[in-house]
């Protein structure tokens, strides 16, 4: 069972950071279109 929890945690982690990443991305774009 404790694997499992891991993998899962693991799992979102990742999510998360994809996640924020795509934000992040998204709000460089929206600076660099309003120049």
């Amino acid at each position: 069972m404790k694997r499992e929890d891991e993998r899962r945690r693991e799992k979102m982690k990742r999510e998360d950071e994809r996640r924020e990443r795509r934000y992040r991305d998204r709000r460089g774009d929206e600076r660099r279109q309003r120049r």
